[in-house]
């Protein structure tokens, strides 16, 4: 099973979307995700995930509903989080090819052929319109 972790940042009304820059995914928009390395914690995964792709560090504050996902013959584990831009410390890597601050309206806006796992980040959207967030108290101990 994959673990995947990442960050749903969020300035005002806008969020920080990534549009993927190679491999079988070029093109598509997505959140700041990507796959939890050995040794290392889920809070520290989704911040090293989101500076690797925004070069933005964060401060995290909620943790959405964690969820699973098969796809390509895979299991995943999805554990994303709220979080609020620090600071842009530096480019974002090469594999990703725009960053973008986006309202909701226009990430709903987005085709969904141009959308990289779109159920997963619509529930996403819905789970913040609804404030169906958990406090990472429980977490403090993991930073």
């Amino acid at each position: 099973m994959n673990v995947v972790v990442g960050c749903i940042v969020k300035k005002e009304d806008k969020f920080l979307m990534v549009k993927e820059g190679q491999g079988r995914c070029q093109g598509m928009w997505n959140f700041p995700i990507g796959h939890l390395e050995e040794n290392e914690t889920i809070v520290e995964g989704a911040k090293r995930e989101t500076l690797e792709e925004t070069g933005y560090e964060v401060n995290i504050h909620k943790m959405l509903p964690i969820t699973g996902l098969y796809q390509n013959n895979k299991k995943y584990i999805l554990i994303r989080f709220l979080a609020t831009p620090k600071e842009k410390v530096k480019d974002y890597e090469s594999t990703i090819a725009e960053i973008k601050w986006m309202r909701q309206e226009e990430i709903l806006n987005i085709p969904k052929q141009d959308f990289r796992g779109y159920e997963s980040n619509i529930q996403v959207l819905e789970y913040l319109n609804k404030d169906n967030l958990f406090s990472i108290d429980i977490l403090q101990a993991q930073e």
